[in-house]
């Protein structure tokens, strides 16, 4: 994926053209209670013990004009650093 905080401050609708439709959205309601889309990616890494599974995600907060203000990713050793533009 894309460098996550290169996101920031472009539309959301740029992003679903990236990446294609989330696996859970959620329309800007208010300044309380913001837009939000997630991407899900499931990861298989071979390990000594066998086969381990890591669930990976980004997720995107948006403003009412649909500009992303907050991106996170997951904290999953299979999946790379948890990375966000709040820290």
């Amino acid at each position: 994926m894309q460098e996550y905080a290169d996101w920031i401050g472009r539309n959301i609708d740029e992003m679903i053209e990236a990446y294609g439709e989330p696996s859970w959205s959620r329309e800007y309601k208010s300044a309380a209670k913001q837009g939000g889309a997630r991407w899900y990616d499931r990861r298989r890494s071979a390990g000594v013990g066998g086969r381990h599974v890591g669930t990976c995600w980004m997720e995107a907060t948006f403003d009412q004009a649909g500009t992303v203000i907050l991106i996170k990713s997951s904290n999953n050793r299979y999946c790379g650093p948890s990375r966000t533009n709040e820290e």
